[in-house]
């Protein structure tokens, strides 16, 4: 069952929101094809009553409405805190898996961003083993697309990550309906090759979507938040690509991502899955390229391809519905971009865009297209 914890976390979390008569519709619905789930949060549902609701919150609201008196909720370090020789300046912003501070680095004089656990959570050992999973897959890795990690400090009484400082928005925050054309191929091409750089290493990234890509001021587009990152042996990953049987895994088994709690609202990350992470399969790396045709289809035409009122209608349209073609959405879309988008989106991984590296091409051949044509018309 733990293959499923993502999907039954987050349908237990809409159906908290519901009447009682209603939830077994929705069950019905949401679990169609996925049975294996509908026990689990009929499970979930019902220790819910017995505990009179205390499932029915976040844990670490929990954790943090009955820390002792006198110990803030979340992390908060005032400008001028050392942690070692890195001093705060000032802080940057907090999601629910850490709290970011820009900070100086004495030793070499330069501007850091310093990622922490948020105190409420520092004893909750599936956020510390997400945190330090982040930590570990995004500094195995050395490309221009990935955040840099500079330091992995454990020892400290408050551990933290030491990373690059960006400047710039993720791609969530950016008005991109519709991205131009010239610049989506830009941020695609990058994304691909960022993500191509960590299928080589073994490391399937499994939660990309607009808010997990970083748009420095530079325009280099860089991929963020490894936390839920597959580890696995390069050579079987290259085999898995080709339709093989490679999958060995060398890190534990996906933790619950953010719960979505509100009927009817924007869908998080399950709304970015591929078919084969739905039905909870083993992955490899086209099920990030299917999330990275998601996203291309949101930039081109500024409409998620699968995106319905409720999670029960989104999973449906991921396994079974094809998008809106995206030309009918975006009329000044070449066709030739349509196709790649479509090779990418394809439900069967057999059939999909093979690899990150094999998308990145197709995307770089429509560069030099349209290139071409802008010369042609100087």
């Amino acid at each position: 069952m733990e293959k499923w914890k993502d999907i039954a976390e987050q349908l237990f979390g809409e159906a908290l929101e519901l009447p009682r008569e209603r939830r077994g519709a929705f069950l019905d619905a949401a679990c169609r094809e996925i049975p294996e789930v509908r026990s689990a949060v009929e499970s979930m549902l019902a220790l819910n009553d017995r505990l009179s609701g205390f499932l029915s919150e976040s844990p670490y609201k929990k954790v943090e409405e009955t820390a002792p008196a006198g110990m803030t909720r979340l992390q908060e370090l005032s400008a001028g805190t050392l942690l070692g020789h890195y001093r705060v300046t000032r802080r940057l912003g907090q999601g629910g898996m850490g709290v970011v501070y820009e900070a100086e680095d004495q030793k070499l004089g330069r501007s850091v961003a310093i990622k922490m656990l948020p105190e409420a959570t520092r004893s909750d050992p599936v956020a510390t083993e997400r945190f330090w999973r982040e930590a570990r897959a995004a500094s195995s890795l050395n490309h221009p697309g990935i955040c840099t990690i500079y330091e992995l400090n454990e020892s400290a009484d408050q551990p933290f990550i030491v990373m690059e400082l960006l400047e710039g928005q993720g791609l969530d925050k950016l008005d991109y309906r519709a991205m131009p054309y010239p610049r989506l191929l830009d941020c695609g091409v990058q994304v691909a090759d960022a993500l191509a750089a960590a299928h080589r290493k073994g490391i399937l990234h499994r939660d990309i979507k607009p808010g997990n890509i970083f748009v420095a001021s530079s325009g280099q587009a860089k991929i963020l938040d490894f936390g839920i990152a597959k580890f696995e042996d390069a050579d079987s990953n290259l085999a898995s690509t080709r339709g093989g049987d490679g999958n060995k895994t060398l890190a534990a088994e996906v933790f619950p991502q953010q719960l979505l709690t509100s009927p009817g609202s924007t869908i998080g990350t399950i709304a970015y899955m591929s078919p084969e992470q739905v039905r909870g399969e083993k992955l490899d790396a086209r099920s990030d390229v299917f999330s990275l045709g998601v996203v291309l289809y949101e930039l081109a035409t500024g409409q998620h391809p699968f995106i319905g009122a409720t999670t029960a209608v989104t999973l449906d349209r991921i396994l079974n519905a094809a998008p809106t073609a995206a030309r009918s959405v975006n009329p000044e879309l070449p066709l030739e971009f349509e196709r790649v988008l479509n090779e990418a989106l394809e439900k069967d991984r057999e059939i999909r865009c093979q690899s990150a590296a094999e998308l990145r091409a197709d995307l770089k051949r429509l560069q030099r297209k349209s290139s071409e044509i802008g010369r042609a018309h100087v």
